[in-house]
């Protein structure tokens, strides 16, 4: 198959950025379409993870294909034995949102291991796949989940591609997205303005909630000692600059933005910098998007500005899901009731890189703070304290015996008498 078969022509994505241009001005000439009543807040979890048997070994395409059937709002992801499933949309601030919320993503959770188990199938709630080695990964059947990942492997300008401090690194691909599992939060802004502050402050907190949440530490079977990989593997395989465009300061499509976004206008620019690797011009706008996966990005759906927050892994169970996300929720909601400054980009850039690599320890002290700060914000919301409090009561004691998921994980798996394989089973409950 010759190159230009393989990815855009120069004039198909010449084409294909006039289509996001035109888009983009559609948007900006009616800004008012997407206003919303002040004060609500309209949420919504996407939930991502992976299949395998009884023996831990990833479900075949079809297999995961039934199971997705199953659930409603169910969808494939890049990895073939990868699934999403979501929550609906759900007004918040309304009397009795907060728990629709919570009655649903249980129910959906519910519903998705209901139906992996009449397929003989196991739901791995961890950030990594940690039994599959990247040579091994089977992708979905799908022209994107073709184009974009050997996109990006043909084009990958970084040399060193290895993770990992304490055992043999791992050498990492554009595959292993097929093997990251994430939870995400969207939220409806009130205005294109206000997304774009949401987001910039979304950005900001990210690294308190990625501290307390880490679940993605093993990847190969190998330990990485990360908190939290998950972004970081993206980074690495995902990095396509040239010399020119990194001397230039020219961001990644992935994690951390060089700066905050000053308007929308800056942020759709961003978004059409990069190629769109994908030839659908009556689509250009939500290629674009769909491409741009920064820790906190903002979604055109209809005429809802939503802003989708993504670094987190998704947790053990559905109630640490909730838990976190309130947290999320709440700590932004606190950062926009006072109005709260932006801290400089390269301090969140070094907690980024703090949360990640170590967790929670470097922020234990200031962490109890902060939780409180989101409860309250929360309840300036409507909600009541007894419905929050088991669920900060999860992040509390987290706090307490400062260890994430991915610390709890990582003793199972090295405290077991027997083979790496056989630890991460047990420590999986496969």
């Amino acid at each position: 198959m010759q190159l230009q078969e393989m990815e855009n022509t120069p004039l198909q994505e010449s084409a294909m950025k006039s289509a996001f241009k035109h888009e983009v001005s559609d948007i900006l000439g009616n800004k008012d379409r997407f206003r919303k009543v002040p004060g609500q807040v309209k949420i919504g979890f996407e939930m991502e993870a992976a299949l395998v048997d009884h023996a831990g070994i990833p479900v075949p395409e079809a297999v995961r294909d039934s199971i997705k059937d199953g659930v409603p709002g169910a969808d494939p992801e890049l990895g073939a034995s990868q699934i999403e499933w979501r929550t609906d949309p759900i007004q918040l601030e309304q009397n009795g949102g907060l728990q629709m919320l919570i009655a649903q993503a249980t129910e959906r959770d519910a519903q998705m291991r209901a139906s992996a188990a009449m397929h003989d199938a196991v739901l791995l709630r961890t950030g990594t796949q940690p039994l599959i080695a990247l040579n091994q990964i089977q992708r979905t059947n799908k022209p994107k989940y073709k184009k974009v990942p050997d996109f990006h492997d043909r084009h990958r300008s970084r040399m060193d591609t290895k993770i990992g401090f304490w055992e043999d690194a791992v050498e990492v691909h554009a595959d292993v997205v097929a093997l990251l599992n994430s939870l995400q939060c969207n939220l409806e802004a009130e205005n294109l303005d206000d997304a774009v502050d949401l987001t910039n402050r979304s950005l900001m907190i990210g690294p308190l909630v990625v501290a307390l949440s880490g679940n993605a530490r093993f990847l190969e079977g190998k330990d990485t000692t990360f908190n939290d990989v998950r972004t970081t593997a993206w980074e690495i395989s995902h990095d396509t600059r040239t010399d020119e465009e990194r001397k230039a300061g020219k961001g990644l499509r992935i994690g951390l933005p060089v700066d905050y976004f000053a308007d929308i206008q800056d942020y759709f620019e961003r978004v059409g910098s990069h190629p769109f690797i994908l030839d659908d011009v009556n689509n250009a706008l939500r290629i674009g998007i769909g491409l741009f996966w920064q820790d906190t990005r903002i979604k055109i759906i209809g005429d809802s500005a939503v802003v989708e927050f993504r670094p987190v892994s998704i947790q053990p169970t559905v109630e640490e899901d909730i838990a976190v996300m309130l947290f999320y929720l709440g700590r932004l909601q606190w950062s926009k009731q006072t109005q709260e400054q932006l801290l400089p980009i390269d301090e969140v850039r070094q907690m980024r890189s703090l949360a990640m690599q170590v967790g929670i320890l470097p922020f234990a002290g200031g962490l109890p703070q902060e939780l409180a700060r989101a409860e309250e914000a929360l309840e300036n919301l409507g909600m009541k304290r007894e419905e929050l409090d088991p669920f900060f009561a999860i992040l509390n004691q987290r706090v307490q015996d400062k260890k994430t998921p991915a610390d709890v994980f990582a003793t199972q798996v090295h405290s077991f008498q027997g083979s790496r394989e056989d630890a991460l089973k047990v420590a999986l409950g496969i």
